[in-house]
């Protein structure tokens, strides 16, 4: 009898999401990051904005994006974590955000 139940657990493995539920969730986060369902340039936008693509990455803080998390990492920035997630808009200041972070 110890042996079915033995047998039982070692059948049961970790399940993969159904392809569907994979395609929806894709296309959801495709959504939130403006970009086609394919992947696009791995730029983000808003809706109805366009995307600039460009080679020089010193270019890029130039750019008007659309809201991210940012990460600001610091041994003193919270107890027990190396790092504090902020949001960031279009708006933020450096200024705001390190307020923020270190709330």
């Amino acid at each position: 009898s110890s042996s079915g139940t033995a047998r039982s657990t070692e059948s049961v493995g970790i399940r993969q999401p159904a392809k569907n539920k994979i395609r929806r969730h894709q296309h959801r986060l495709s959504a939130v990051f403006g970009r086609g369902p394919r992947g696009g340039s791995g730029e983000m936008a808003a809706a109805g904005e366009e995307v600039l693509v460009t080679d020089d990455p010193s270019e890029l803080s130039n750019h008007i994006t659309a809201p991210g998390i940012l990460k600001i990492f610091g041994t003193e920035i919270c107890e027990g974590a190396n790092y504090k997630s902020v949001l960031a808009t279009t708006r933020s200041s450096a200024k705001e955000l390190v307020k923020e972070a270190l709330a």
